[in-house]
């Protein structure tokens, strides 16, 4: 919040979290959003626009999953210019009927379910803590890799050649698949 205030010259700071109407995004941005919720989360100070600042600050959004299932889908996205979506980490709190995320910066935001978030860990050898978890999620739940056995990932195992054409060729297939849809 500091260092929000200290660009601002004028005595009022007025933040905004609006929605954005389809008309207003780019073409690529229509895309990626799809059928998401998205808000344009601004600062003004005077007639200065603050989109950039040290640290983070938490937001919470109002949202209304359908379902306890769709609680754990629940997910924020930055929505960037070229139209790429980057997921955050996110929580809802179903008491404030909220879903709280960290930004660094102000832009456009899009929220709505992500199956991802739904996956179940296979693996016993994949903690949730790990610094690794995110990734292993990923190439799981899109069928890039499927770890050396049913229950088993082995992330400190050596990738064989076999392995790394195999998983390079899904992934391939992956973003052909992204790139009809």
């Amino acid at each position: 919040l500091a260092s929000l205030l200290k660009q601002v010259t004028a005595k009022e700071v007025e933040f905004s979290i609006d929605p954005v109407s389809k008309t207003a995004m780019n073409e690529k941005q229509q895309c990626a959003a799809a059928d998401l919720l998205v808000y344009d989360i601004t600062v003004t100070g005077g007639s200065s626009e603050i989109s950039k600042f040290a640290g983070q600050v938490n937001l919470g959004l109002s949202y209304t999953p359908g379902s306890a299932e769709a609680v754990k889908a629940a997910a924020v996205w930055y929505l960037d210019d070229a139209g790429k979506r980057q997921l955050l980490d996110a929580t809802y709190d179903a008491a404030s009927q909220k879903l709280y995320f960290n930004v660094s910066h102000f832009s456009y935001y899009a929220v709505g379910q992500e199956p991802m978030l739904l996956w179940q860990n296979p693996f016993q050898d994949i903690a949730r803590s790990a610094w690794y978890y995110k990734a292993v999620r990923f190439v799981n739940y899109h069928q890039i890799y499927s770890g050396v056995a049913e229950h088993e990932f082995a992330p400190q195992a050596t990738m064989t050649r076999a392995m790394f054409v195999t998983a390079l060729s899904r992934l391939e297939g992956a973003q052909k698949q992204t790139a009809a849809s």
